[in-house]
């Protein structure tokens, strides 16, 4: 297992040279058992796009929109099961709308 994982982390940071040129990359994290845990789009070093954080179970536990290294867009949590717990809106940072 521990194989599969150092070979895994490899072709992730082969892939983030490779889309250096565009200096747009995505930071993953894993839990001990090699279950992914989060994906973190960047570009130009800032957060960027829609980030996503996973349960040990592999469900999506959590999805957050970035723009310019600040939470923008929606956060949205789920239930374990795939469906929709809550949604906030975000501005530059800041709960927005509610």
């Amino acid at each position: 297992m521990k194989f599969y994982i150092l070979e895994k982390t490899i072709m992730e940071s082969f892939l983030q040279l490779f889309n250096n040129y565009e200096n747009t990359y995505t930071i993953k994290t894993y839990f001990e058992n090699g279950q992914l845990k989060t994906e973190i789009p960047y570009k130009d070093n800032l957060k960027n796009g829609t980030g996503v954080e996973y349960r040990i179970n592999g469900s999506v536990y959590k999805t957050i929109q970035f723009k310019d290294g600040e939470i923008h867009g929606w956060v949205m949590e789920y239930y374990n099961d795939n469906t929709l717990y809550m949604s906030l809106p975000y501005n530059k940072g800041y709960v927005h709308g509610i």
